[in-house]
């Protein structure tokens, strides 16, 4: 882990658009974070902000700015005020622990005193481990189960895919030129055409039901 004068990237998150505006939430996570480097004597390299972002990581362009930011050698630490306001998710929060110490970097939490590169640290970075485990494998019983309920009771399941008919048209051309259900994706990618239900990219799995009920209707 760390072993020498840290460099930080501080993460700061506010959930709502009216939080971010008023400065508010992110002067009091930003004040914290620098207070705590300037008592550790560290230097704090950057603070990436998130605003009005999304529950998972992936939705989170700041948190993923200095995941990178650590990982091409500018930080070794990531510090954050508050551990919500890096993750609310057991199992998302340790996937963030495994890979600092997959990676060899340090995360610090301060309201918590959480510091991975403490004996302390590690202790919590197993407890978590084993609590991500456990709330991915709660998760999945349960979906299953309620998928198979359902199937049992004649319901279909997933939702369905609307398109515009020139969409539609589009896929059918690029199925009968010989593409598969990638390349059809790739082709649609490479289009800009809109995906369903907003989706960041386009995926065979979505060309495959949208082929089946267009098959279905004829």
């Amino acid at each position: 882990m760390v072993t020498h004068t840290a460099k930080v990237v501080g993460y700061a998150r506010v959930s709502t658009q009216e939080q971010g505006d008023s400065g508010a939430g992110l002067d009091v996570q930003i004040s914290n974070i620098k207070r705590e480097c300037k008592h550790r004597r560290w230097e704090l390299v950057a603070v990436c902000q998130d605003v009005a972002s999304g529950s998972s990581r992936d939705h989170r362009p700041a948190l993923m700015e200095a995941l990178a930011m650590i990982r091409s050698g500018r930080a070794d630490t990531l510090m954050v005020y508050k551990l919500d306001r890096l993750s609310r998710s057991v199992a998302d929060f340790g996937a963030i622990i495994e890979e600092a110490r997959r990676e060899h970097w340090n995360l610090i939490i301060i309201d918590l005193a959480i510091d991975l590169s403490t004996p302390a640290g590690e202790m919590v970075a197993s407890i978590m481990a084993v609590l991500a485990q456990w709330e991915r494998r709660i998760i999945s019983d349960r979906t299953r189960d309620a998928l198979a309920s359902r199937k049992r009771s004649g319901m279909k399941l997933g939702r369905p895919i609307t398109l515009d008919p020139d969409t539609e048209a589009v896929i059918l051309r690029l199925r009968a030129s010989g593409h598969g259900l990638r390349g059809i994706a790739r082709e649609l990618d490479r289009m800009m055409i809109p995906t369903p239900q907003s989706a960041p990219r386009w995926q065979a799995s979505s060309v495959r039901a949208i082929l089946g009920r267009l098959e279905e209707a004829r």
